[in-house]
C-alpha cells in the first residue's frame, strides 16, 4: 500500500489528479525515421486527387505525413518518393513542393503581421516605433532586410528580428515601404509578438538561416 508521503508526491507530479503526466506527442519523420515534437516538423496530407498538399497550419483533414521542417528534408522526401511510402500507395508530388512550403511559411508570418496591424497591435515608421518603445508597448521590432545600419541604434533594447524587404512590409500597412515595425506585447506570452517571432523563426529555420531573433544593445 502506498504511503501517504508517496501519494502526495505522485499527486504533485500529476497536478493533483493522481494521474501520470501525459507523454509528449511525437511524430515520425519520413526522411530520418526519428520521432520528434510536431512543432519542429511539417505536416502534409494527400488530397482527393492523390496530390500531396502541405498543411503548415496542421488543420487539414486526413492522415498526416510528417517531415522535419527544413527545405533539405522536404526535397529529399520528394526526390526519394517517400510520401508514397508513407501513404502506402502511389501519390502525386509536385517538383516545386519545397518552394510551395517556403511561400506558405512566409505567407503565414506576413498574415500574422497583418492581423496585428488590424488589431491595433502593429505600427510602422521610426517615430511610431520609438513612441511604442518609450511607452513600453513593443514586444518585438521587425527590421526590413534592406534597412541601413543607422536606424537600428535607435531601437533600444527590445527584441528585434530581421524580416523581409521594406517594400513587402510596407504593403501590409498600405505604404510604399516600411523599414521598422513595432509589434505590441500583450504580456500573455502567446500574443502577437510571440506568435510572429515563432512564425518568422519557423520560416528561417526551414530556409536554414537561423538565428534571426536578436536582443537590442
Amino acid at each position: 500500500m502506498m504511503a501517504a508521503s508517496e501519494q502526495a508526491s505522485a499527486q504533485r507530479t500529476s497536478g493533483g489528479t493522481g494521474r501520470r503526466p501525459a507523454a509528449p506527442t511525437l511524430r515520425r519523420c519520413l526522411v530520418s525515421g526519428e520521432s520528434r515534437p510536431p512543432e519542429g516538423m511539417l505536416r502534409f496530407v494527400v488530397g482527393p486527387d492523390d496530390r500531396v498538399v502541405p498543411d503548415v497550419g496542421r488543420r487539414l483533414p486526413g492522415r498526416g505525413l510528417w517531415v522535419d521542417a527544413t527545405v533539405d528534408a522536404v526535397r529529399t522526401a520528394v526526390t526519394r518518393n517517400l510520401f508514397s511510402r508513407g501513404a502506402r500507395r502511389a501519390v502525386r508530388c509536385e517538383g516545386d513542393l519545397p518552394e510551395q512550403v517556403e511561400r506558405l511559411l512566409l505567407g503565414r508570418a506576413l498574415d500574422l503581421v497583418g492581423l496585428a496591424r488590424r488589431a491595433g497591435r502593429a505600427v510602422c515608421g521610426m517615430a511610431k516605433v520609438q513612441e511604442s518603445l518609450r511607452r513600453g508597448r513593443a514586444g518585438l521590432i521587425l527590421v526590413a532586410a534592406d534597412a541601413g545600419g543607422d536606424g537600428v541604434k535607435h531601437l533600444g533594447s527590445a527584441p528585434r528580428m530581421t524580416f523581409v524587404e521594406s517594400q513587402l512590409l510596407g504593403g501590409i500597412f498600405g505604404r510604399e515601404a516600411a523599414t521598422y515595425v513595432a509589434i505590441g506585447d500583450e504580456g500573455s506570452g502567446n500574443g502577437f509578438a510571440s506568435r510572429i517571432a515563432t512564425a518568422i523563426e519557423r520560416w528561417n529555420r526551414y530556409r536554414g538561416t537561423l538565428p534571426s531573433r536578436q536582443s537590442g544593445n
